[in-house]
């Protein structure tokens, strides 16, 4: 067994520039679609997981070492490991660079932008999750889900998978690595942490996300 971490020292995110008006709609717009995909992933883990046996976690914040913090879409808490989820709601081509720190996506127009890896991104996820609560690296589980109307021109990476694949993907994982005990005290030790969060953390969040994808 091992000791799960209820409190810890907070941090603060960088504040983004001021925003055009033609910026901050696009940031709106791209806001809303994620949110629309984390919901309808939401649905699938609610309706593909035994709740007696699966404790869903969603929007997550967490300090993340550096004096800032990290937001989490989803955390799968069971006895098979801890699922640490990062959803893309992507509706377009996408380039897959594993090592690298950017992929790239392909709208239909044509139109080409790049974006943070995601597995670089949940990797951080993960050693935020580790840091804060206690919860060894070794069980969790990070997984990178992308909307299934999104199509990759290269490769998938181990880890990378579409919405449909997610609940499949989890239960594939029959090895307990937790004791069931455990299991409320780890998604409790996860809970409190996002609640020291503060507002005004969590507002600089989305300012500092806003800069650094709006560019």
């Amino acid at each position: 067994m091992f000791a799960v971490l209820r409190e810890g020292p907070r941090g603060t995110a960088e504040v983004s520039p001021i925003e055009s008006a033609a910026e901050r709609k696009r940031q709106k717009r791209a806001e809303a679609n994620g949110k629309a995909g984390e919901k309808k992933l939401l649905r699938i883990l609610r309706q593909g997981l035994d709740e007696e046996r699966y404790e869903i976690l969603s929007d997550i914040m967490l300090p993340d070492g550096r004096g800032g913090t990290t937001q989490i879409d989803f955390i799968v808490v069971s006895e098979f490991g801890v699922f640490v989820i990062e959803a893309k709601n992507f509706g377009s081509k996408i380039s897959v660079d594993a090592e690298g720190q950017l992929w790239e996506k392909t709208l239909h127009d044509g139109t080409r932008s790049s974006f943070p890896s995601p597995i670089r991104q949940n990797k951080a996820h993960v050693r935020a999750l580790e840091e804060s609560t206690g919860i060894p690296e070794s069980v969790m589980v990070p997984i990178v889900a992308f909307a299934d109307r999104g199509e990759f021109e290269t490769y998938i990476p181990a880890g990378v998978c579409f919405f449909s694949e997610v609940v499949p993907l989890i239960r594939s994982r029959m090895e307990p690595v937790i004791k069931a005990v455990q299991i409320p005290d780890i998604a409790d030790a996860i809970l409190a942490w996002n609640k020291s969060i503060t507002p005004e953390q969590r507002a600089a969040h989305v300012a500092y996300l806003r800069a650094r994808h709006g560019r």
